[in-house]
């Protein structure tokens, strides 16, 4: 019996791969050692077919109480909760064996099934959106706030991490490449900052990596924002953008002013500008305007809205 799964909107049929399935089964039984070469890539609801899934749990259950995983012992666990009948009884295990040459290709079986499992999660999804978006009585933000808690949970569990232990020795070798590279020069430092000691302190913003600006309110926390993106755009000439919830665009722009000139922001918002300050103004915003800083003060923000908005703005930036 296939996945049941509801596709009303789509007369397609279901991503999926029986023969995969069957071969990556058949392989379990005949190599004892096959199991551990999938168990931690493929998971039981990836499997189309049900009986399929009987199969893969009794498998995966024997493998946990450290027994055998052979034809014999599969058999007798399914017999013994009732459940050989209902998989086709040992005709169809045996057949599974009888089909299967070796197992040499399991790893790469098991990565296809799961291919095919998530692509089915991502249409269980659309067709949860799709009704979703029919449905009137809720209010948008909140049907875009969970369509989109739909994508990335299947985002999560189609690239969740599936790396092995790496050894110590393989590690330390990559730290010496790297800190040669940084010693010649030929591999970046990292984004400097323009904080002299806090580029010392973590050398520069690495790539992939999350950094927190934490502090009480009224500490100045939007201010080193803006001075860091200040920084980075005059000293290394990157890009810099600014999702900012509390200022909007316009006291970002006298924000910047007023760090440039100096002149308080106030008074650039108050409008009281001497006439010895005209020109020094018109100056800092010529100046200015050739950074390529970005400000968005949009109300509502999402991972997947900053992370389109920011991709959008690298392509630009590599058209210039």
């Amino acid at each position: 019996m296939a996945e049941n799964l509801s596709f009303g909107f789509c007369d397609k049929l279901p991503p999926q791969n029986i023969e995969a399935e069957e071969a990556i089964l058949g392989g379990i039984l005949l190599d004892p050692g096959a199991i551990a070469r999938v168990r931690d890539i493929l998971v039981t609801k990836a499997f189309y077919i049900s009986t399929h899934r009987n199969i893969y749990t009794a498998v995966l259950e024997l493998d946990n109480q450290g027994k055998p995983t052979d034809l014999l012992a599969v058999i007798n666990w399914l017999s013994d909760r009732n459940l050989l009948k209902k998989i086709g009884g040992r005709n169809q295990l045996a057949s599974l064996v009888d089909r299967t040459v070796s197992a040499v290709n399991i790893d790469a079986l098991a990565q296809l099934v799961m291919d095919k499992y998530h692509r089915r999660q991502l249409i269980k999804a659309s067709g949860e959106i799709y009704a979703l978006a029919h449905d009137q009585t809720q209010e948008i933000g909140k049907q875009l706030s969970i369509a989109f808690s739909k994508v990335l949970e299947v985002n999560n569990s189609a690239f969740a991490s599936s790396s092995e232990p790496t050894p110590l020795s393989s590690i330390l070798i990559n730290a010496f490449e790297r800190i040669e590279g940084k010693s010649t020069g030929v591999s970046p430092r990292g984004v400097n900052t323009g904080f002299y000691g806090l580029d010392a302190v973590i050398g520069g913003f690495k790539p992939g990596k999350l950094i927190t600006i934490a502090g009480r309110p009224a500490m100045g926390k939007s201010s080193f924002l803006g001075n860091l993106a200040f920084n980075i755009s005059e000293l290394e000439h990157l890009p810099t953008v600014i999702f900012s919830l509390e200022m909007g665009k316009e006291e970002w722009g006298d924000r910047f002013l007023s760090t440039e000139m100096p002149i308080e922001s106030s008074y650039l918002q108050n409008g009281q500008i001497s006439k010895f300050q005209w020109e020094p103004l018109a100056q800092s915003i010529s100046k200015l305007s050739e950074l390529p800083i970005y400000i968005d003060d949009s109300p509502i923000v999402t991972l997947n809205s900053i992370s389109t908005k920011v991709k959008r703005l690298v392509a630009e930036n590599n058209r210039i």
